[in-house]
């Protein structure tokens, strides 16, 4: 059987290449200047699988790390689509703090899609609210973060906490806490006792703060002689509409 070439075969070197470089048919199409159905059928004439955009590594950033590492502790949660394969993650503050949402988007870049706003109605008290809120793409690296920090649906606390810097430390802040009279403390519902424990002693061996637990188990108290060097800690990420927590 003689094999008909066809005027696209000149492509299929960089094709080929661009795969390799785990990117999608449509990047490839972008990149090239063809129909990404034509991409689809050159890639198939040449045997080569389809990049699925939810499977191509991801290497994060540092920066993306402690955003991650500090909002999972946070406010963040990570869910599956009921008929997807892999997990996503979503963030949603009040419009109030809509400086500080977009600070979070910005640090980690192309891994959410943009903030959107919108405005709702709780049925149960009529009362009407506006939020803005970043939503991630599907993707396997939120699965394997499903996968460490939570259990049977609840947050645990993962040993990765021990990765946390100032940046992270900083989002769990401004996410659950909030200014006493004296110190600073994190709210922790979601979490078990000895969670908590597990939290508070990263915060009194990693970074020198003196904390304690009170007797509820739902939060982490740091204390008035540590309020100082914690204030110092999270101050540099500071944005506009957070400066009560302060």
């Amino acid at each position: 059987m003689i094999r008909v070439r066809s005027k696209y075969d000149v492509f299929i070197p960089v094709i080929r290449w661009l795969h390799s470089q785990n990117r999608t048919d449509k990047e490839i199409a972008e990149c090239v200047g063809i129909d990404s159905r034509r991409v689809v059928a050159i890639r198939q004439k040449i045997g080569l699988p389809r990049n699925n955009p939810s499977e191509i590594p991801i290497q994060l950033t540092e920066v993306q790390k402690q955003v991650l590492i500090g909002g999972i502790i946070g406010d963040m949660c990570i869910f599956k689509d009921k008929n997807g394969t892999y997990h996503r993650m979503n963030l949603a503050h009040s419009i109030k703090q809509k400086h500080y949402l977009i600070f979070k988007a910005k640090l980690l870049g192309d891994l959410f899609y943009p903030p959107t706003e919108r405005k709702w109605v709780d049925s149960r008290t009529n009362n009407v609210y506006h939020e803005i809120r970043i939503q991630s793409k599907t993707h396997r690296l939120f699965s394997e973060l499903y996968a460490k920090w939570y259990r049977e649906g609840r947050k645990v606390i993962h040993d990765d906490v021990w990765q946390l810097n100032e940046l992270g430390l900083a989002i769990v802040y401004f996410d659950d806490g909030w200014k006493s009279s004296r110190g600073y403390s994190i709210a922790m519902d979601d979490y078990s006792p000895g969670d908590i424990q597990k939290f508070a002693k990263v915060l009194t061996e990693k970074f020198d703060l003196a904390c304690t637990v009170p007797d509820l188990n739902r939060s982490v108290y740091i204390k008035a002689e540590s309020a100082e060097r914690f204030r110092e800690l999270i101050s540099p990420f500071l944005t506009s509409g957070m400066e009560h927590k302060i």
